[in-house]
């Protein structure tokens, strides 16, 4: 028996036989379920939703399975961002512009412009921009919403044509997310700013926590081949939104906490760039849809950006109840265990028999839209082609490995 300088027990047993392994071999992990040498989130990554169940109430900024790349640095992002000079105006060139909220202000989120934390609940970052943006006199950039605009500074376009924040200019698909990730705990050391933040992120240093006496989740492992089931929600990301007030839907909206669920967005059709079944997938480049999936279009596309392709497309109309999936307001696997603020208390109370079938389709990004309809008494304008986004799923093989 032996001890080390610190009085640490190291063991003399000769262990099991080496199983003729006489030379070491160059696996890093398991072929398919790999963690990347940093697998945290970026640090300047915008919050998508609070996770209440979580002991902090920490913000989600990447989705279960949500496709994943890095930034320069090397941190997790979700693929489809994109960075630096665009294509001019005419030719499809885009402005990106990273916006954030008051769920990033309470504990510190970097903006990777400008090298600090987020100061205010409607900062924004924009890190590309068309070739012939004006340099000149400034930018008014529609936001993700299609409704609300930023005005830019000259020297804010300037610095977005210049930004490598991405590497190769777009977020290349490299997995998808296991699971959700929360909001990086670790305060980044900014280095500088030239092309957007340079940062390197200690995480063997306990004051570099932004919460301390805590233990935060380990580093995110990705994966790279599997079949993905997820809802489509049309040809944009409001197709949804646009539907419903068409047909007069009341008590129905689309904000971006039903969004930031994955989804694929696109037009259905027979041609590339379309929804088909076969068809090339590539991460989503929509406004706010960074991470999600949408049909690979070679006039706007590069192939290397392809992360899969479309193995199916179900169209489960009628929707049913099952008896089997009912659920109840009060539900025991919604108990908290240990420390925690309970910020909705209305869940944890029994509303009289509180009790439904849950629908076969059942997914946030379309927030119960084919409920509404039933419940509303317009049934009997679902079926067609308009109102296929309201019950129909896409199968996505991702072959990344």
């Amino acid at each position: 028996m032996s001890f080390d300088v610190n009085n640490n027990f190291l063991s003399t047993s000769l262990g099991s036989d080496r199983k003729g392994f006489t030379t070491p071999d160059c696996d890093a992990s398991e072929p398919i379920q790999p963690y990347l040498p940093y697998s945290y989130p970026a640090p300047w990554l915008p919050s998508k939703r609070r996770d209440d169940a979580h002991p902090a109430g920490l913000n989600i900024t990447i989705s279960h399975a949500n496709i994943v790349g890095v930034d320069k640095n090397g941190y997790l992002i979700p693929a489809g961002y994109f960075s630096g000079t665009q294509a001019t105006k005419a030719n499809g060139g885009k402005f990106c512009v990273i916006e954030y909220s008051a769920d990033d202000l309470a504990l510190g989120t970097l903006n990777p412009v400008t090298g600090v934390n987020v100061a205010t609940a409607t900062e924004c970052a924009l890190i590309a921009a068309p070739s012939d943006a004006d340099v000149t006199h400034g930018e008014t950039v529609t936001l993700a919403d299609g409704v609300t605009t930023k005005v830019f500074t000259a020297d804010q376009v300037a610095a977005a044509l210049l930004c490598t924040l991405i590497p190769g200019g777009v977020c290349r698909g490299l997995g998808y997310a296991l699971r959700n990730m929360w909001q990086n705990l670790f305060i980044p050391d900014v280095t500088d700013v030239t092309g957007g933040a340079n940062y390197a992120i200690n995480t063997n240093n306990p004051t570099k926590l932004r919460i301390t006496n805590y233990q935060p989740e380990p580093g995110n492992a990705i994966r790279t081949t599997f079949v993905l089931r997820m809802p489509w929600i049309g040809a944009t990301p409001n197709t949804l939104a646009a539907l419903a007030t068409t047909d007069g839907i009341t008590g129905y909206s689309l904000p971006a906490f039903n969004k930031s669920f994955t989804h694929f967005t696109g037009v259905l059709g027979n041609a590339e760039g379309q929804l088909f079944q076969g068809a090339r997938v590539v991460p989503s480049t929509l406004p706010g849809d960074a991470g999600n999936y949408m049909p690979y279009d070679p006039a706007k596309h590069n192939p290397g950006q392809i992360v899969g392709h479309v193995m199916g497309i179900q169209q489960a109309y009628p929707v049913k109840d099952f008896a089997n999936r009912v659920r109840t307001q009060f539900e025991r696997g919604q108990q908290f265990k240990g420390a925690f603020s309970e910020r909705n208390p209305t869940q944890m109370l029994m509303g009289g028999s509180a009790t439904r079938g849950m629908t076969y389709q059942v997914s946030m990004g379309t927030n119960g839209l084919f409920r509404n309809y039933i419940d509303q008494g317009k049934a009997a304008l679902l079926g067609d082609a308009a109102h296929a986004p309201i019950y129909t799923t896409v199968l996505v093989m991702i072959t990344l490995s």
